[in-house]
């Protein structure tokens, strides 16, 4: 049974345990069918919101493997760089000054 057909079920009767027979029963079937239009909207609210919710969720997990796939290319990229690069372990090499030289 869905949530709103008990809540129906409980309008109903709360209603008919509260008055006891005296309530009205035009205000009685007036409830009933507000409470049937409200289940009708909610689930014409489901059925149109489903499909948009299930393409907010496949744009959703696309940019989540789109931003993985960066880290890893920026991560690979980093790796290749500091491969290339040498290690400053030996020191840099001063460059050597001019005074010394002489002119031709």
């Amino acid at each position: 049974m869905s949530g709103g057909l008990l809540f129906y079920k409980f309008i109903k009767y709360t209603l008919l345990y509260h008055f006891k027979g005296r309530i009205n029963t035009d205000l009685f079937e007036v409830v009933c069918v507000v409470i049937t239009l409200q289940l009708s909207l909610d689930a014409a609210r489901v059925a149109f919101n489903e499909p948009r919710e299930a393409f907010r969720q496949r744009i959703i997990e696309e940019e989540k493997q789109h931003q993985e796939l960066l880290i890893a290319q920026q991560a690979a990229l980093k790796a290749e760089q500091d491969k290339r690069s040498p290690s400053p372990k030996g020191g840099a090499k001063k460059p050597q000054s001019p005074v010394g030289k002489k002119k031709k």
